[in-house]
C-alpha cells in the first residue's frame, strides 16, 4: 500500500495577502508617531521608563488617595491591590526580559502622550473609585464580582510573563542558532504554550 505524500501545510493559504490592509497602514503610523516621534525633538526617553514609573508610582498615590479620603472600602482596597501588585509583575517582567518593543527610544512629548493616553486612566479611575466619586453599579453582588475580577487578574498576569520569557526564550534560541549553537525549532515559540519556557 503507497500513501500519499502529506500536502505541505501552506497549501491553500496562497490567496491570502502579505501586505497590510492601508487602514492598518495608516493607523500604524499614527500609534507610531503618537509613541515615538509626537511634539518633535530628539529622541532620548525610553517607554519602559515611562510605563515602570506609572506602574511603581501607582502603589504610593493609590495609598496616599485611600488615606486622604478616608475610604477603607473593600472596593478600594481591592482596586488598590490590583493595580499595585500587577505593577510588580509588570517590574519583574520588565527586568527579567524587557519587550523590545519598550526599549525604543522617543521624545518627551512621545512620553506624555503615552502617559495621557493610556497610562494615566488606570489613576483616574482609581480616584474615582476612591474618592468615592463615582459609584460603581457592578452587575453582580459585590463580593461575586470582587472574586470574579481577582479571578480574571491572575491568569492575565501569568499570561503576560509567559508570553514575554517565551518570546525572549525564542529570541535567544534564534540567534544560537544561527552561530551553530544548538537548533532552534519554531513550534515551541508559540507564545500561548509556556510549557516550552522550561523545555530543554
Amino acid at each position: 500500500m503507497q500513501l500519499e505524500p502529506t500536502p505541505p501545510i501552506t497549501q491553500g493559504l496562497q490567496h491570502i495577502a502579505n501586505e497590510p490592509p492601508a487602514w492598518a497602514e495608516s493607523a500604524g503610523r499614527v500609534i507610531h508617531y503618537l509613541m515615538i516621534d509626537f511634539g518633535g525633538g530628539r529622541r532620548w526617553l525610553k517607554l519602559a521608563w515611562v510605563i515602570n514609573f506609572q506602574k511603581l508610582a501607582t502603589i504610593p498615590l493609590f495609598a496616599i488617595f485611600l488615606f486622604k479620603y478616608q475610604n477603607f472600602s473593600a472596593a478600594a482596597w481591592i482596586y488598590t491591590a490590583m493595580q499595585s501588585s500587577y505593577g510588580l509583575v509588570w517590574i519583574v517582567k520588565d527586568l527579567a526580559f524587557p519587550d523590545p518593543s519598550f526599549q525604543r527610544l522617543a521624545t518627551v512629548g512621545a512620553g506624555i502622550a503615552t502617559f495621557l493616553s493610556v497610562l494615566g486612566w488606570y489613576w483616574v479611575f482609581g480616584w474615582l473609585l476612591i474618592s468615592d466619586i463615582a459609584k460603581p453599579r457592578y452587575p453582580l453582588p459585590d463580593y461575586a464580582w470582587f472574586s470574579l475580577q481577582l479571578s480574571i487578574q491572575d491568569p492575565l498576569a501569568a499570561r503576560v510573563l509567559c508570553e514575554d520569557a517565551t518570546r525572549k526564550r525564542c529570541l535567544l534560541a534564534s540567534q544560537m542558532s544561527s552561530i551553530g549553537l544548538g537548533e532552534w525549532r519554531a513550534e515551541d515559540c508559540s507564545p500561548i504554550r509556556c510549557k516550552s519556557i522550561g523545555r530543554n
